[in-house]
């Protein structure tokens, strides 16, 4: 295909591709997250387990392309699925690459004056929601369709066809607005280097037809704050949140999602993510309390100050996080004392284990077996007696949630195993059931590095020999 062309083979649709959604978590099968939760403890179904019960919801995005639509919705996505909410996101982009595996999409492909792309590209729009309603329909709970969407004409188009599904007032448009200046560019640098129309391309040219492409887009952009669209929900997503802009936006969950919205920091930043040194009661393998560092642990504290110190940050631009226990808190102490600022959250304490509390596994199955099995039936789902479980952690840890997703600079985050498996399962957009089994190992740093996309890779950093203990 030239550049000047629209696609002229006819599009392929291998069944392996017959639903392009982000994430593959959100189509679960016998553990599917939209049901409610039965707690081993109990049997019975736990009011806290209970995950979303309403009506469901769409979010369309308009805006130019590469200001950070899909990062924006793969980070509401995430967060939705991670609170037990089956969401997921339809991408145009993603479909179009593959019903034309192959092509080029460059500029002229986005000509609104080239009829022939112009059908090409509703014909994605179209699948797209298609796909969309479908999941709806299968019973998922949000649907966030991704794409430019800048004109009333085709707002309007996509909401007749939601309504077979949706009430109105479950249709909510979000428009992601960003300022030319040095965070557009680094926006759009960071799209061309991922982008399949642009592979061996040099990135300033890349930028430089990425550039035309969004020319296009501003021929025929309209805002969503127009007298057609005024008594429609809709919320405008200004400069990375400096201004958020809400306008008929009612209920539970499209005010969650505003309130998360005020968050979220379009910004790629790192987390570093770690456990306490090793405990005097991990090693005697005991659950829970309030211990000071072995040994072993103490030499650790002194392992991650020296890797701390060679990272790339100054110290005033980097803050580190500890729960409110002893161990993590002589853990960061070194960090402290060379003026790094320190804060301790209590809701990255370490699971309560309850009447548990201070015993082994092996003890915990002789006095309490009825207890030992329930959990290793559904570690998830099983709350300690007088303490917690795996979901109510969950639970716990979302204002933390919000505030990581708020701050602007590297964080370093000490806590517990239990703790960092939920954050691991939240930043990997993880199941959050399949969160227990990950192995979590002592003297170990996690660096999460966010995407583009909103996605997030993680690289450990084995600082020494992890030791070992129950957390």
């Amino acid at each position: 295909m030239s550049q000047t062309e629209a696609p002229s083979l006819s599009p392929t649709t291998p069944s392996s591709h017959a639903e392009v959604v982000f994430p593959t978590s959100a189509f679960l099968s016998d553990t599917s997250i939209s049901r409610p939760r039965k707690t081993a403890a109990s049997g019975s179904t736990s009011l806290e387990a209970q995950v979303y019960k309403g009506r469901p919801l769409a979010i369309v995005t308009v805006g130019l392309p590469a200001r950070g639509k899909f990062y924006i919705s793969r980070k509401l996505c995430r967060w939705m699925n991670w609170l037990g909410i089956r969401s997921s996101v339809f991408r145009s982009a993603v479909l179009r690459h593959v019903k034309y595996p192959g092509e080029k999409f460059r500029s002229e492909f986005f000509d609104p004056s080239n009829e022939e792309a112009k059908r090409i590209r509703d014909d994605i729009v179209s699948e797209s929601v298609a796909q969309a309603i479908k999941f709806l329909e299968k019973g998922g709970q949000v649907v966030l369709i991704e794409g430019q969407n800048v004109t009333v004409e085709r707002r309007k188009w996509i909401r007749e066809k939601l309504r077979t599904v949706l009430d109105e007032d479950r249709i909510i448009f979000l428009e992601v607005y960003l300022d030319d200046g040095p965070d557009a560019d680094d926006l759009l640098e960071r799209s061309v280097q991922t982008s399949e129309s642009y592979e061996g391309v040099p990135v300033e040219q890349a930028m430089a037809d990425y550039r035309k492409r969004q020319q296009h887009y501003l021929k025929c952009y309209e805002s969503v704050d127009n007298d057609d669209e005024a008594d429609l929900p809709w919320i405008k997503y200004i400069n990375h949140c400096d201004e958020l802009i809400c306008n008929r936006v009612s209920g539970y969950l499209p005010t969650r999602v505003a309130n998360y919205l005020m968050q979220v920091n379009v910004r790629f930043i790192p987390i570093y993510c770690t456990r306490h040194g090793q405990s005097e009661y991990n090693t005697k393998e005991l659950l829970g309390g309030d211990s000071g560092l072995s040994t072993l642990g103490a030499q650790y504290k002194a392992k991650l100050k020296e890797f701390v110190t060679k990272l790339p940050h100054k110290m005033e631009e980097m803050e580190v996080w500890t729960s409110t226990l002893k161990r993590t808190m002589q853990t960061a102490q070194p960090l402290k004392d060379m003026g790094y600022h320190v804060v301790h959250w209590r809701c990255l304490d370490e699971i309560n284990a309850g009447v548990c509390d201070g015993m082994t596994y092996k003890e915990v199955q002789e006095v309490y077996p009825d207890e030992f099995a329930k959990r290793s039936k559904d570690k998830y789902n099983y709350r300690y007696p007088n303490g917690e479980s795996y979901h109510d952690l969950m639970k716990r840890l979302e204002p933390l949630i919000m505030e990581l997703e708020r701050v602007k600079k590297p964080i370093l985050i000490v806590c517990h195993q239990a703790v960092l498996r939920c954050l691991y399962a939240y930043l990997l957009d993880k199941v959050p059931e399949t969160c227990v089994r990950t192995a979590i190992p002592l003297h170990t740093v996690f660096q999460f590095e966010v995407q583009s996309d909103g996605s997030a890779v993680v690289t450990p950093h084995e600082l020494m020999d992890p030791g070992g203990g129950a957390d």
